[in-house]
């Protein structure tokens, strides 16, 4: 019976996420997979928020009342499908890069990676169902708030929480489990860390698989997944994993825009940053990245007009500043703190910078958390540095690594807040969160096949 419960708490999300992709893609056609990866992540995002604004509310976190919210939410989005007009033409998604036969790859480098992929994915779907929540900060600000809001069944709650500052996405899906099913349980509720970590694993595949071939893109997956760091993560209860899933899917969903001319990207990537500002605070600073990333790209069509360009940005922007605005605006007139790590400090500027580029090398080549991935890319830059300038793919995922590194720099630098930023393992926990940008920039690095003179693509679903 319990693992019913199990089931219906976790098809629910989906359920919603596959009709906010409905709504969104109309008469467009998307991989089955790749819509299951992305309707994941948007059904949870529209399940935390809603669950924020019965909270704000003041209506009590029960079963019925949370069935009867998101069951409104869903008649919200069946009558929008049925009232907003189809789009005339039907778009199917674009055919990926000719791909060289797989059977090039060594047939047991082929068995393999398949082999370690399985092996990863039945260990962490065991180390769910066995190990409870144990990592400190999941235990100190996110298993903990969770079992207030569940015993307490209110947001008032808040008021008792560690850390009141911090966006609730991890501890309302820890408390929409528990709801559902009628009891804390600590080792289930771990269990939406290693699917969501599988829905990326497809969303990474199907964009690797867009830029180059199958064949790169399973040779990128198995890359991925040689990070110790990035697996632990996967089976652990960190909020990383989460805002890495909502940044990088922003990224490359903006890429593949660009790529494929397809509207649709660019209005699931803006969701995507606007959900991605409910997991961790630095959510806000990467939904600032990717508006500048947005408009990076739109900056270099020179066929549409400023006019066009603005609107675009707007568009993309609306929705992360309606839900970040929402939860900041609730937090101050609760008396809440709205952020943390912000005191500027630029008494010891000089010797912070220094001491956070140190701590950045540290980090990144001398850990044993990333294999050598970030040694390759540094090389794989060095010898390659002229495709970055001829690939317009390319050059903006180099683009958001170094903005991403920079931003990071920049708070290290100025706000003094040195043991976030520059300790090993909490700055791994910062890198996690681009890590498989760097991973898709190797292999495009590499990648032989690849096109040195691609252009800037002009699209006409832009301009509308």
């Amino acid at each position: 019976m319990i693992w019913l419960r199990v089931l219906f708490s976790f098809l629910i999300p989906v359920f919603l996420g596959i009709q906010c992709l409905k709504l969104i893609l109309q008469n467009q056609k998307l991989d089955k997979l790749l819509t299951l990866a992305l309707a994941y992540g948007l059904g949870w995002g529209i399940l935390t928020h809603t669950m924020l604004i019965i909270g704000i509310l003041r209506i009590p976190y029960t079963f019925f009342n949370l069935i009867v919210a998101l069951a409104a939410v869903s008649l919200i989005l069946f009558l929008s499908l049925r009232l907003i007009p189809a789009r005339r033409e039907e778009i199917t998604t674009s055919p990926t890069n000719i791909d060289p036969d797989i059977s090039r790859v060594n047939i047991f480098f082929k068995f393999a990676i398949y082999f370690f992929l399985a092996y990863y994915s039945i260990f962490l779907i065991w180390w769910s169902l066995n190990i409870p929540v144990y990592e400190w900060d999941s235990l100190a600000t996110a298993a903990y708030n969770a079992k207030i809001l569940f015993f307490e069944k209110n947001l008032s709650a808040q008021q008792y929480f560690a850390h009141q500052a911090y966006p609730l996405f991890v501890p309302f899906v820890f408390t929409w489990f528990s709801i559902c099913l009628g009891v804390w349980e600590d080792q289930i509720v771990r269990l939406f860390f290693p699917i969501l970590f599988f829905m990326f694993a497809i969303i990474f595949y199907n964009t690797l698989k867009q830029l180059t071939s199958r064949a790169k893109a399973l040779i990128g997956l198995f890359i991925l997944t040689s990070s110790n760091f990035l697996m632990w993560q996967a089976g652990s209860t960190y909020r990383d994993l989460p805002m890495m899933y909502f940044f990088c899917t922003t990224v490359f969903l903006l890429v593949l825009w660009q790529k494929s001319q397809k509207e649709t990207y660019f209005q699931i990537a803006s969701i995507f940053s606007a959900f991605g500002t409910f997991v961790k605070l630095e959510g806000t600073a990467y939904f600032g990245l990717t508006i500048l990333l947005a408009a990076y790209i739109l900056i270099q069509d020179k066929t549409l007009s400023l006019k066009i360009k603005i609107k675009n940005i707007l568009k993309y922007a609306y929705p992360g500043i309606l839900l970040c605005g929402i939860y900041s605006l609730y937090k101050i007139f609760a008396g809440y703190l709205a952020t943390e790590y912000l005191q500027y400090n630029f008494a010891h500027i000089e010797y912070y910078f220094t001491n956070s580029i140190r701590a950045f090398f540290s980090a990144m080549f001398f850990t044993a958390n990333w294999n050598i991935v970030w040694q390759i890319l540094f090389v794989g830059i060095f010898i390659n540095f002229h495709k970055i300038k001829t690939n317009f793919s390319l050059k903006t995922l180099f683009l958001t690594l170094m903005l991403f590194i920079g931003l990071y720099l920049t708070l290290a630098t100025i706000s003094g807040a040195q043991v976030p930023y520059t300790s090993p393992f909490g700055l791994s926990r910062f890198l996690i969160h681009c890590f498989p940008i760097s991973v898709i920039l190797i292999v495009l690095l590499f990648d032989n096949d690849i096109s040195l003179n691609q252009e800037t693509k002009t699209t006409k679903e832009r301009a509308s």
